[in-house]
């Protein structure tokens, strides 16, 4: 007896420190049990026995649980997603539940579900400069949906973020709204997290590469080292611009304003900088025009002018959508990642 009580205490203390350490082979040996009932659940379909359906709701319901730890962005975005709608679809207080479902089992565990989602991607998400595009603040987003609700209502939209406030406490959000408000935020990170290795990818049963990624990645950190740059030799804004428009020309800089200002009446929430407006081929002028700074990024004008301008020819073709050759799509990946580690180094302090 003695022996096997000890042996029942090892075997408890392994599982709990399997729980707390490596949680995933719990939640793994969970979701094989799952599967192992599905399929017994969908042989019993095929053989008509009855009550199928009540099981398929009830494994819906324990599959779907926060404890998931999953961060992968494909099975997040072709199953997980899906699954959480279903699973609320079943739950909606709206709906008449059937009395066999789990009596604890409520809607709001759909949004602890995409909270357990946002958690684990998260973990694995790295900040990363290059993707500091302009915010949608909260109060924007919570606009949107409140003008949204309010135009299917016949009402007239907010004329200030005050009546947001007392808009939402007086018409609670709901947590189907919620749930669709966390699913973007889901979606949004894995796609970003699909973005890490969106160079590669398959076409045609061949391997492709994709130089678009790079290229948007180089003109964001070549906006940003020019914003920099000009910004600590000419201080103010307005010298700034002046300067910048006397180097790209009126034509040029007018044009860069009047697509800002049509972005801007598209999203007047969102805080434009004119350097997002300007083209690749502008920022190569403002660099060139302005080499006593850049001259210390780069080792030369020749070695610059010659990768950026195969970068712009690649990234014209792409943009009509014409054929561009394997081997020009390798080398403009290679000049945008080139160019990159430069600023990089130069912003580091290491040249």
């Amino acid at each position: 007896m003695t022996l096997i009580f000890i042996s029942l205490l090892i075997l408890t203390l392994f599982l709990l420190v399997m729980r707390f350490v490596q949680p995933e082979l719990i939640y793994s040996l969970r979701q094989g049990l799952v599967m192992v009932k599905g399929n017994k659940a969908f042989i019993d379909k095929v053989a008509g026995r009855p009550n199928v359906d009540v099981v398929f709701r009830k494994l819906l319901m324990n599959e779907a649980r926060y404890e998931t730890r999953t961060h992968d962005a494909t099975y997040i975005l072709n199953e997980r997603i899906n699954k959480i709608k279903e699973l609320y679809r079943l739950l909606d207080l709206r709906r008449p539940v059937p009395p066999e479902f789990i009596p604890e089992q409520k809607p709001q565990v759909c949004i602890v579900e995409l909270g357990g989602l946002l958690a684990n991607l998260g973990r694995h998400i790295e900040a990363n400069i290059e993707h500091n595009d302009p915010v949608v603040n909260a109060s924007a987003l919570l606009r949107y949906v409140g003008n949204e609700i309010k135009a299917s209502q016949g009402d007239l939209p907010f004329e200030n973020d005050e009546e947001i406030d007392n808009w939402f406490i007086q018409n609670p959000i709901s947590i189907e709204q919620v749930i669709e408000i966390m699913i973007a935020a889901v979606v949004g990170l894995a796609h970003r997290q699909q973005s890490a290795n969106v160079g590669m990818k398959e076409n045609t049963g061949e391997g492709f590469i994709d130089p678009w990624p790079e290229i948007k990645k180089l003109e964001k950190r070549l906006r940003r080292l020019v914003r920099s740059e000009f910004q600590k030799k000419y201080r103010t804004d307005d010298k700034v611009h002046t300067r910048m428009k006397d180097v790209i020309g009126d034509e040029n800089y007018n044009e860069c304003l009047r697509n800002m200002e049509k972005s801007r009446k598209r999203t007047p929430e969102i805080a434009l900088d004119f350097l997002d407006f300007v083209y690749l081929g502008h920022l190569e002028t403002l660099i060139f025009k302005e080499w006593d700074i850049f001259g210390k990024v780069f080792p030369d004008k020749g070695w610059l002018k010659n990768k950026v301008e195969k970068i712009i020819q690649v990234r014209n073709e792409e943009a009509h959508n014409r054929k561009v050759a394997t081997e020009d799509r390798m080398l403009v990946v290679g000049y945008c990642s080139e160019i990159r580690k430069r600023i990089e180094n130069f912003e580091a302090g290491n040249v």
